[in-house]
């Protein structure tokens, strides 16, 4: 993780949908583990962390984005980027700025 990062996995951590928007007024990036059959939800939520703070980055990453980014990049306007496969290092690097261009496909 980067130094100043928060990591919040809602469900377990029992964060509601509205406290996990609520701290995204504080995020520089957000980075959504997406699983198919909930893509709405994740949808929805990006959506309203962007209502709350339009200048963050939303990320989707999971194993549908992995085999399907198009599809998930165009699932809403509030998802900025998509990160196939393995996403740990390539968030950290995305955030330490370097272009979505140069992270491995």
């Amino acid at each position: 993780m980067l130094e100043d990062s928060k990591l919040v996995d809602g469900p377990p951590h029992k964060y509601s949908i509205e406290q996990t928007v609520a701290m995204a007024k504080d995020f520089g990036i957000a980075g959504a583990v997406h699983l198919q059959p909930r893509l709405s939800v994740d949808v929805r939520i990006a959506e309203m962390m962007k209502d709350v703070n339009p200048k963050m980055k939303v990320g989707f990453v999971g194993p549908p984005v992995t085999v399907e980014p198009e599809k998930s990049l165009r699932a809403s306007k509030a998802i900025d980027f998509v990160v196939r496969r393995e996403f740990d290092h390539q968030i950290v690097q995305y955030a330490k700025g370097t272009p979505l261009s140069e992270l491995r496909a």
